[in-house]
């Protein structure tokens, strides 16, 4: 179920996108295979200046990354989206 998950963000990062709001909700399940869901914030990265958007701290709470949610001028990048599969896998090996 990880490895999908984890294949699913890693084929959008080779297409230049993020998901930005990685979160249990947005993963489907068909046919016991994980499908990454709900690309309402993702956004295309089309130049190096979209690796860092400052001020986009938008997603689930639960499931950003803590410069998101601490920082004062918070900078959302690819990292984001990996520390939000990371909180993913955890809540998937407690449940």
């Amino acid at each position: 179920m990880i490895h999908g998950i984890v294949s699913a963000v890693s084929s959008l990062y080779d297409h230049n996108i993020i998901h930005r709001d990685i979160k249990p909700q947005n993963i489907l399940i068909l046919k016991g295979s994980p499908k990454l869901a709900d690309f309402g914030f993702a956004k295309e990265l089309v130049d190096d200046k979209d690796i860092k958007q400052t001020g986009t701290n938008i997603g689930t709470l639960l499931y950003m990354a803590p410069q998101l949610i601490f920082e004062k001028n918070p900078h959302y990048s690819i990292k984001c989206d990996v520390w939000s599969v990371g909180v993913l896998m955890y809540y998937v090996d407690v449940r």
